[in-house]
């Protein structure tokens, strides 16, 4: 990590010309909307696209929420008064500051805010600390800066003002966070990804010659897995009909995508496939009953659960025959059998009452009809349309 000194010099400043690779870290004049365009700096509605991941370079004293509440408010009193203090608009106020890596000086500027930089409404500090959110080696999620406001955190002007700043409390040049920390982290981003619709992740690094967030985070798995609680795939985005109940299935780690990024929402799925679902669901727990063609099945443990909880029986010829694709009737009658329901009733004209079926699509509250009426008992189930099933009996 780079070691930095501040100092505020109450003259005016001498520029030196430096190379641009060694001031790159850093906001310059030519980052700025210099002078101000306005006098109040609370960019709401601004156009927030993307998230940018940091580590904060050292840990709390231990791993309390005490300790790591500490630590944020150490990391707030720093940028506030150290890094960026001042009045925005008069540089003779800002905070010079020597890179013992690079040998050079450069200027921070005080943060947006109002003419004298550290006022707002009702007496919020508008130069506070550069991150939005900061996650702690507790699990919690701490607040930073509102998210209406721009921090300095991405290095780069116009990121920051696009941006929201996450980082991880904790140094992580050597080691991963934590698996609790990890988890909230990609909880928190993946929330933050559905609020503002962002679907580009990117660490500090991206826009400095930073290790941040750290040599040994786990960047690609970290956006992977933040992408699939957001329910972003390479053929599901935010405008997709079920993308709430596949990002519900996601962050369930129920159904997930392939290797390739994709989803495929459209397909269908399998009738083990499906009672797989309400197993990991239910807290996949043991069985040891299994059908002729389920011995040796993949899902073997979740379909014998389903069969001793009456979820299922079987065909008329003994076999369960996993691989087949579920229909819509077999799953309302699977999904009623899970989990009853009482105070619901449809009749669709697609569905006679001498229909197998009937009596559990009348009847079942998590699977509704299409937009023509109709229920089309006979089609496959979809990987959507069982996402949404799930995501209606687990609310």
């Amino acid at each position: 990590m780079k070691k930095l000194l501040a100092v505020l010099l109450p003259f005016v400043f001498v520029f030196v010309s430096v190379p641009a690779f060694d001031i790159s870290d850093y906001a310059t004049l030519a980052d700025l909307p210099f002078s101000p365009p306005h006098t109040q700096y609370d960019y709401e509605p601004r156009q927030i696209t993307e998230i940018v991941i940091h580590h904060s370079g050292s840990f709390p004293a231990d791993d309390s929420p005490e300790a790591n509440a500490a630590a944020v408010e150490s990391y707030r009193n720093y940028h506030k008064n150290s890094v960026h203090p001042g009045i925005y608009a008069d540089q003779n106020t800002w905070a010079w500051h020597f890179d013992q890596y690079t040998g050079t000086w450069y200027q921070m500027p005080a943060q947006e805010g109002y003419y004298d930089g550290v006022s707002g409404p009702n007496g919020y500090n508008y130069n506070d600390i550069d991150y939005h959110v900061l996650i702690g080696t507790d699990g919690n999620v701490y607040q930073g800066r509102r998210f209406d406001t721009v921090g300095w955190h991405a290095s780069n002007w116009e990121a920051n003002v696009r941006s929201l700043g996450v980082c991880f409390i904790g140094c992580f040049d050597l080691h991963e966070p934590s698996s609790i920390q990890y988890w909230a982290g990609v909880g928190e981003v993946a929330y933050l990804m559905r609020l503002y619709k962002i679907t580009v992740i990117r660490p500090h690094s991206y826009y400095a010659n930073k290790s941040c967030p750290g040599y040994a985070f786990p960047l690609a798995r970290f956006i992977t897995d933040c992408r699939r609680y957001a329910g972003l795939y390479t053929d599901v985005d935010y405008s997709y009909w079920a993308d709430s109940a596949i990002a519900f299935a996601g962050q369930k780690n129920i159904v997930t995508g392939y290797p390739d990024g994709s989803f495929r929402p459209e397909n269908s799925i399998t009738r083990a496939e499906f009672v797989y679902m309400l197993w990991k669901a239910s807290g996949s727990p043991d069985s040891v009953s299994y059908f002729a063609d389920t011995a040796d099945h993949w899902a073997k443990k979740a379909i014998g659960w389903a069969l001793e909880n009456h979820l299922i029986n079987g065909h008329a010829d003994g076999l369960f025959h996993p691989d087949e694709p579920v229909t819509r009737a077999q799953a309302a009658k699977i999904t009623y059998n899970f989990k009853p329901t009482t105070d619901t009733f449809r009749y669709y004209v697609d569905v006679p009452w001498s229909y197998w079926a009937a009596a559990y699509i009348y009847s079942n509250s998590y699977m509704t009809g299409f937009s023509d009426g109709l229920f089309h008992p006979d089609d496959y189930l979809t990987r959507a349309q069982a996402c949404t099933v799930l995501q209606e009996i687990l609310r």
